[in-house]
């Protein structure tokens, strides 16, 4: 009885045991690509005309929101080891968007949201010039900065 007393009790603390998040990643971050590293194929934003400027805001009561290409979103994270996160309660506007890249776009950063599992994170940079990596168990890899995407086109 004492052992599966401890065994349960080490096995709760493990479960509810969170690490300390990176202090860098509570702020707005601007989505510039999504790539399968499975056969790797990119979905740089850049390339979607339209220009969109999707991005995700990570607050520091673990809450994040942010945009799509037509919707809005908001939910919960958590990170549950080191240099992992993992979200929850994901929520979305449901407005249909006119054009059908911004659909698939959407469809693809909002799948990041709705895994629930633990992915791991990098951010790397400093100032304005960071950048955040996250991937999936599902070879996945969204690729962030913390400035939005040049989306003017200029002229020389």
């Amino acid at each position: 009885m004492k052992n599966t007393l401890t065994l349960i009790l080490m096995f709760c603390g493990v479960i509810s045991f969170s690490q300390t998040i990176d202090s860098n990643l509570y702020q707005t971050w601007y989505l510039y690509d999504m790539f399968s590293t499975d056969d790797n194929v990119h979905y740089p934003v850049s390339n979607i005309t339209p220009a969109v400027s999707p991005r995700v805001t990570f607050t520091e009561n673990l809450e994040y929101n942010g945009l799509g290409a037509c919707n809005s979103f908001f939910g919960n994270f958590s990170s549950p080891f080191t240099e992992t996160i993992a979200f929850s309660n994901f929520s979305a506007t449901l407005s249909l968007c006119e054009n059908s890249q911004h659909t698939s776009m959407e469809g693809g950063f909002f799948g990041l949201f709705q895994n629930n599992v633990p992915n791991q994170y990098t951010i790397y940079g400093e100032g304005n010039n960071m950048g955040l990596s996250i991937s999936t168990p599902l070879f996945f890899v969204y690729v962030f900065g913390n400035t939005p995407l040049n989306t003017k086109k200029k002229m020389i």
